[in-house]
């Protein structure tokens, strides 16, 4: 398992962030292999959740340079919870799957920390940036296989989906009632992984799939949200409801938590992480 650790290293008055697997980061830091102590906080689960813990374990790491943060490339429900259970990581990202009860009787709770817009990342040369949700249902039907019929450029449709039984597929599938099933999509490319469909949609001309705002905003603007029916999904859009299609974020824990993993959600749940949070296109839940 690939870990991102996320720490800052003092050199002479600069202050430096290393991260792993990063190449772009010019100071490098031990393998997954490594140790850790009681200064370390260790993270997994989600990965549709990941870019949203990152930004807020990187802000963190600014106050409290004396605690490293590791986080997993991705446990699925039942192992995240497990993984925590058993003290193998301190922290599961969780956006699906959370059972309070369950949590209960293994000495673990959820803490929700934001309400996050699942929506259309949309490649940047296709040129629509709103459609129908007759028109959405009619992209992933294989009724319009260009996006000129849209008024976009001449450039043909590429679907991507996410599996069903992902919380993105799952949400879209909720909340739009004509969208067809996986099996019903002509021609559409299943990703399983979220930054798997980021990939895709930065690189591959006339792409669409569902995605979360946290991937788009770290596209640097590669690709952009396609609106339903004119509706931007703003954290206004996203508190009153009049954009629908939202993915919960959580953190679980021990019922006992250590001071540092406490120490990180005092962080998260405070104005600090809120901001950070706002910043990543989230609607934090304070």
């Amino acid at each position: 398992m690939s870990l991102l650790r996320i720490t800052f290293i003092a050199a002479s008055s600069a202050v430096a962030l290393a991260c792993e697997p990063r190449p772009a980061v010019p100071i490098a830091v031990s393998d997954a292999a490594a140790g850790t102590t009681l200064d370390t906080i260790r993270m997994d689960g989600s990965a549709g959740v990941r870019p949203l813990v990152e930004a807020l374990a990187r802000g963190y790491a600014l106050q409290r340079p004396d605690i490293t943060i590791l986080i997993g490339d991705g446990l699925g429900a039942k192992a995240r919870v497990t993984a925590v259970a058993e003290s193998r990581i301190d922290i599961a990202m969780a956006s699906h799957g959370v059972d309070m009860e369950e949590l209960r009787a293994r000495g673990l709770t959820a803490v929700e920390i934001a309400r996050v817009a699942v929506v259309f990342g949309l490649h940047e040369d296709a040129a629509p940036v709103t459609v129908t949700e007759q028109q959405l249902c009619d992209l992933y039907g294989g009724r319009i296989a260009n996006w000129r019929e849209l008024g976009g450029a001449d450039v043909p449709v590429l679907l991507l989906a996410r599996p069903e039984g992902e919380v993105d597929a799952d949400v879209v599938a909720a909340g739009i009632g004509c969208f067809p099933p996986v099996a019903q999509m002509r021609g559409a490319r299943v990703l399983q992984r979220p930054d798997e469909m980021a990939e895709a949609l930065s690189t591959t001309s006339g792409a669409v799939g569902m995605t979360s705002l946290p991937f788009v905003q770290r596209s640097g603007g590669t690709f952009r949200v396609l609106a339903i029916d004119g509706v931007e999904p703003t954290p206004a859009n996203v508190r009153d409801g009049t954009h629908a299609l939202t993915r919960q974020s959580f953190l679980v824990v021990s019922e006992e938590p250590s001071p540092a993993v406490a120490s990180f959600l005092g962080f998260v749940t405070g104005a600090a992480g809120a901001g950070i949070m706002e910043a990543q296109g989230a609607v934090p839940l304070r």
